[in-house]
């Protein structure tokens, strides 16, 4: 299993475990499906933008 990762902006690091890097790997799969689903689960172009 991989080991824990780390994601460094500037001054700070943030560290995290494999299972939460995995998580955060599905993110951006999961707001593209709901921008394209139709129906009323889909989200519109502006509610995703202060992620």
């Amino acid at each position: 299993m991989p080991g824990p990762l780390t994601i460094s902006h500037h001054e700070s690091a943030v560290a995290m475990d494999h299972p939460e890097a995995e998580r955060l790997a599905t993110v951006p799969a999961e707001l593209t499906y709901l921008l394209e689903i139709p129906g009323p689960h889909r989200i519109d172009d502006a509610q995703p933008a202060p992620l």
